[in-house]
């Protein structure tokens, strides 16, 4: 009877946890530009960095529909980045968030519920270091672009290049 209480009272953990979590691997990719609901952009704060730098992505979400619409935390944003030589190395947590994981990894999951609601013409604003999802160890020519969640499905914003350079040196 202790073991099904216990199993019961996990049951009731996991869901209260995740209850706010919405699943969208499945749903369809979309231009962002073609959004009712969200205009989606990003722009890197340097073009340029150096090996040894992480390139930082600015993620940008605006609500153009008349309504407020939520942006869910647990389908978090997803970014993809491609260098001359195609993918660069992911991170587990590129992976977990690709929903792309190795044999044998395990996704985190969902545990926090953070979502952001817009209202109508509110504006989002966030950013990324891109040497969180990969390796942007070699230097190099590489474009990235980001998939945000939305009512619609996940909302992939334009390209838009950077270099990562050798590393400067030393004065």
């Amino acid at each position: 009877m202790k073991v099904f209480c216990y199993l019961l009272w996990l049951g009731g953990m996991a869901a209260a946890f995740n209850g706010g979590c919405v699943e969208l691997n499945a749903q369809k990719v979309i231009p962002a530009h073609e959004s009712n609901y969200l205009l989606v952009t990003i722009t890197m704060e340097k073009r340029q960095v150096h090996v040894g730098e992480s390139p930082k992505v600015i993620l940008t979400i605006q609500n153009v529909s008349d309504h407020a619409v939520t942006v869910n935390g647990c389908a978090t944003d997803r970014f993809y980045v491609q260098g001359e030589k195609g993918e660069p190395t992911t991170t587990f947590i590129e992976r977990d968030h690709t929903n792309r994981l190795l044999p044998g990894e395990s996704p985190l999951g969902c545990t926090l519920v953070a979502s952001v609601t817009l209202n109508p013409g509110g504006t989002f604003k966030g950013s990324a270091l891109l040497s969180y999802f990969y390796d942007l160890s070699a230097p190099g020519k590489y474009t990235v672009y980001a998939e945000v969640a939305s009512p619609e499905g996940w909302l992939r914003t334009d390209p838009i290049g950077f270099e990562v350079l050798t590393a400067d040196p030393a004065p």
